[in-house]
């Protein structure tokens, strides 16, 4: 079963709760990478500060800075991620991470919208463009 905007936040913030007796450290260079996927897999600051928001304020339409995330959300947006590094060096993630990024992206920029009163205003952190460089294709006007 397809999982849901909802059901990935429970989840993200299940596993906050259990960090939160954890005495793990997540070092400035893991927080560093955590961001850095963040970034590629939501389209870039903007998109991620919503993100951040949304799950552990409840508030799509405010953005927050990853200064103010506790030890244990960092714990738990690495675990989410789900980091690992192959024999070669190279830095991969969840294969499930990237499409339930774009699953909680689009339910925040769904909420944004609908907050502001359905009115259409451009996706913030160039979404359009970021999709389009991701997965191919163009925009174009019917005329």
């Amino acid at each position: 079963m397809a999982k849901t905007a909802v059901g990935i936040k429970a989840d993200i913030l299940e596993g906050a709760r259990t960090y939160a007796r954890s005495t793990i450290d997540v070092s400035a260079g893991q927080k560093g990478a955590i961001l850095g996927n963040l970034n590629r897999a939501l389209g870039g600051n903007s998109n991620r500060k919503v993100v951040l928001s949304w799950l552990f304020r409840g508030s799509p339409t405010a953005e927050m800075s990853s200064k103010n995330l506790s030890d244990a959300q960092w714990l738990a947006l690495k675990f989410w991620i789900g980091s690992w590094c192959d024999e070669n060096g190279i830095w991969h993630t969840r294969p499930e991470f990237i499409v339930e990024a774009l699953i909680v992206l689009k339910h925040v920029l769904k909420s944004i919208v609908a907050a502001k009163g359905n009115r259409i205003e451009p996706l913030p952190g160039g979404m359009v463009d970021t999709a389009i460089k991701e997965f191919g294709g163009s925009v174009t006007q019917k005329a």
